[in-house]
């Protein structure tokens, strides 16, 4: 539907280019499927038309917002919409904001500050956010937590 933001599960190791099979759900490893830990969502603005805008490139530097056909977006995947996403504008104007900035870098891309699912966010509330951002940011601090936990053999570190 016109304004909806949409994804669709895309594997990690693919993300700038090449070939891939996707499962609907980001299944397993095995046969041929791959699980949501190798996997992002690569997200677009639905048109309503068969049309998706969304910002994407082949390498960084070159990301821009392109409209493309859905099945170009889906890119041999599924097409989900995204439930989680609170509207801020009308569908309408989520549309509109979408395709007023076509051709844009949008302030360039970056991984974890940049992305397509900050510009769904700017374009249906306003503001750049990255729920799959986020994760990345928060297991990385786990995960330097732990690696000093095992450094330290658990005793408090001074600073």
């Amino acid at each position: 539907m016109r304004g909806d933001v949409i994804f669709v599960y895309k594997r990690l190791d693919t993300a700038f280019g090449g070939a891939y099979s996707v499962s609907s759900d980001g299944g397993a490893v095995t046969d041929g499927t791959f699980s949501s830990y190798f996997s992002y969502k690569h997200y677009g603005i639905d048109l309503g038309d068969g049309d998706v805008v969304h910002f994407t490139g082949d390498r960084p530097e070159n990301y821009r917002i392109i409209v493309t056909s859905k099945f170009v977006f889906a890119g041999g995947g599924r097409v989900h919409e995204d439930n989680g996403v609170k509207y801020e504008f009308s569908k309408e104007e989520t549309a509109s904001r979408a395709l007023s900035m076509v051709g844009d870098d949008f302030g360039r891309y970056d991984y974890l500050t940049n992305n397509c699912e900050h510009f769904t966010s700017w374009c249906s509330a306003g503001a750049k956010k990255s729920r799959q951002s986020e994760n990345v940011k928060n297991m990385s601090k786990a995960a330097i937590i732990i690696i000093i936990t095992i450094l330290t053999g658990g005793r408090p570190i001074m600073f």
